[in-house]
């Protein structure tokens, strides 16, 4: 069965490359079946090649730019369909089967589906580049007791790095192209380096990404490296509270944060589904209350009033401690202190800073 390589390119539309003979080899040369003449692509890029079976798959060839199925980067070598989106490093091709075989043909292929998938390669390597050079800022935003305004802890945060603007965008698109763990790892490592200019010590809260969960041994490995280097600190690991799926395998990774004398809280409670009845099962030592839940831009009725008392009601009822994020206005500090929440964090509060900065607490006394 013919195969095709299709691309999309300006003057030129759609316009494909036949698939023959195997192995097909891509790159600059001269040689190469599909000679793609750009600095981004090596000499020798990569080969597709088909097994017995007739299952065709694309291996790189130790390329500087990388060759990708669907976005992710080959290793070694990997399996392609009719359909897949290959990148070989910003060179966008779909593999396409022969007309009237009951498969995609140019004419069904979407210019918007190919249009919005351009620059995923460069942003990849923007990130894997910021990885490389740990090109990531840390900020420090203090957590504030609300009975006593003292100063019990920091929360770090993570700057976005490389060609990004918004942290949330960065770790996103870092799910979206499998490198989130790694994204998280450094982000970690990073921080530890900056814990030694802290000018305030007590508790250490740290994020985590719910990607981790998935490989909870390599998440573990990363905690202790931290521990080890950011001393002084009691830390507390935070995850969010949706990307537990599986309650039963979570509560042995609870066990191992009890046996390091690492605390744990859920992250951004309120905000979607949240899981009542788990919560006492999961034993968290820390609930923090997602901005939402505590925004003065809703009306505080009666009956809103009623149920963030009884969450906090049941969170003190199961010995965890619950901690307002986002305090904004001194209404949502006077709520917050009315409602019982043990601590706080906002830019009322006190906003993230460098760890060389000493933390201060900017808010009013209400």
């Amino acid at each position: 069965m013919s195969l095709f390589l299709e691309a999309q390119s300006e003057g030129r539309g759609a316009w494909r490359q036949p698939v023959r003979p195997l192995p097909f080899r891509v790159g600059r040369r001269e040689t190469s079946h599909l000679r793609l003449v750009s600095p981004s692509i090596s000499g020798e890029h990569a080969v597709l090649m088909a097994d017995d079976s007739g299952q065709l798959y694309v291996e790189d060839l130790g390329s500087t730019n990388g060759t990708f199925v669907n976005l992710r980067r080959v290793e070694g070598r990997a399996a392609v369909h009719v359909g897949d989106v290959l990148h070989f490093a910003d060179q966008e091709f779909r593999l396409q089967g022969p007309e009237g075989a009951g498969m995609r043909s140019t004419a069904a292929v979407e210019p918007g589906v190919l249009d919005a998938m351009r620059g995923l390669v460069a942003r990849r390597s923007s990130l894997e580049g910021a990885i490389a050079d740990r090109d990531f800022e840390v900020l420090f935003q203090p957590i504030i007791d609300l009975r006593t305004e003292e100063v019990i802890g920091h929360e770090a945060l993570t700057g976005a790095g490389g060609a990004f603007v918004n942290t949330d965008e960065m770790f996103s698109e870092a799910h979206r192209l499998s490198l989130s763990l790694e994204l998280s790892e450094i982000v970690r490592d990073i921080t530890a380096d900056r814990t030694e200019e802290l000018t305030h010590a007590g508790f250490l809260f740290i994020n985590t990404h719910p990607d981790e969960l998935d490989d909870v041994a390599r998440l573990l490995r990363s905690l202790d490296r931290f521990k080890q280097r950011a001393t002084g600190f009691r830390l507390v690991v935070e995850i969010h509270e949706m990307a537990v799926t599986d309650v039963s395998e979570f509560v042995g990774f609870r066990e191992e944060l009890e046996a390091r004398e690492m605390a744990l809280a859920f992250d951004d409670f309120g905000r979607g589904q949240s899981r009542f009845l788990e919560l006492a099962e999961l034993r968290p030592d820390y609930v923090k209350f997602d901005r939402a839940v505590i925004s003065s831009k809703r009306e505080l009725t009666p009956k809103r009033k009623s149920m963030i008392e009884a969450l906090v009601r049941l969170v003190h009822d199961m010995d965890a401690l619950v901690l307002a994020e986002g305090i904004e206005t001194p209404e949502e500090l006077r709520m917050c202190r009315e409602l019982e929440f043990d601590f706080g964090q906002g830019y009322l509060l006190g906003r993230p800073k460098p760890p060389d900065e000493p933390p201060t607490v900017t808010g009013p006394k209400v």
